[in-house]
Parts: C-alpha cells; structure tokens; sequence
C-alpha cells in the first residue's frame, strides 16, 4: 500500500492535466518493478547439516573458439548467389551468363559490344562513355576471360595491353598494397560487414 499512496500523493494538487496523467501512467507502468524490487527473499539458513556430503563444484564449459573462416579459393567450393538468392536454376545461371559475354563481346557493333578485335592477335575492350580505351576496361575484360576460360579473348586483349604506350611508366606508378597492418584492416572490413547484416 504504501506505494499506492505514493502514487496518489504524484497528483495532489494537480489539476488532472496531460502531464499528471503522463505521470500516473508511467508509476502505473513501473508499479509492478517497484513491488518486484521491493520484496525481501525470506533468509534462508548457512548451517550445513553433518551429515551432508559436501559436492565440489562442477566447472562451467568454455566456449570453443569458431572455426577460421575458409575462403572459396581454399575450400574449392564457390558459392553461387544466383541460385542461393534468387532460386535460379544452373542452366538459368549459366544460360544468363552466356548470354550477356555473347552480347558484351560479340553483340552488335553499335549497340552492345565492348570487346573489339583488331588484326589476328589483338583486341581491346572499348570505355563507351568516354569512347575511348582504358586500361581499368582492359583489365576487366581479362578478367572476365579468366573467370570464364575464354583463353583466345584473353591472349587478345593483353596482347594490346603489353603494347600501350608508356606502359613501363604506368606499371611503376602503381602503388603496392601496404602490408603493414593488413590483416588489422581485413578483420576491421569483416566486422563492418557482419554489423550491416
């Protein structure tokens, strides 16, 4: 009872206005923690019999460490999120793929292709907002070759990549990876990653 007649006292003297009321409310919602907080466990007694066996306390189990994450470079096994995601099908997947190297190396001249062959040995892949060539277009087109072992296109385009102008100058201006403090900033990436899920 005495805090009922706490939360009676919360509005002497205040006309029932909003913030009374906000007031009640909230005492009335906090009620239940206040008489919860309030009670006091009977004592129990700390004589322990005679002829009690006394049992040594079991130990807690430690967590095991998680296993070190495998790449799919080590594992060998490459997910793929068409099929994981979307509910595609392998054929799907792979026709879809199919389709747009079909159509990004030997669509329509005007309006689809990038990939240009040029003489026998030699192709380059083409930058159309910039209608020019660039060496970041170049290297994606590599790299898709690779990842699609499309050996002929591939021999193609470094072929022309070997023979950029310049190109000695441009490979000693790459800027090498620093390795100081990789693995700090791999580990930091991984966890902004898994604090977006």
């Amino acid at each position: 009872m005495p805090l009922f007649s706490t939360g009676l006292n919360l509005l002497q003297g205040c006309p029932m206005s909003r913030s009374c009321a906000h007031r009640l409310i909230g005492f009335l919602l906090l009620m239940p923690f206040f008489t919860a907080c309030s009670v006091v466990p009977a004592p129990t007694s700390t004589l322990v019999p005679a002829t009690a066996t006394l049992a040594l306390p079991t130990p807690t189990p430690q967590p095991t460490a998680l296993p070190k994450p495998i790449g799919a470079f080590e594992s060998g096994q490459y997910r793929n999120l068409f099929t994981e995601l979307l509910g595609k099908s392998e054929a799907e997947v792979q026709r879809k793929i199919e389709q747009a190297w079909g159509q990004l190396f030997y669509g329509d001249d005007d309006t689809q292709r990038v990939y240009y062959p040029v003489g026998r040995d030699t192709a380059y892949i083409k930058d159309i907002a910039n209608d020019d060539v660039r060496t970041e277009g170049m290297s994606y087109g590599m790299m898709l070759a690779v990842q699609l072992d499309k050996q002929e296109e591939f021999d193609k385009v470094i072929v022309a990549y070997s023979r950029l102008p310049q190109l000695d100058d441009l490979l000693q201006r790459i800027a090498a990876y620093p390795e100081a403090g990789r693995a700090e900033k791999i580990r930091s990436f991984y966890a902004q990653l898994l604090a977006m899920q």
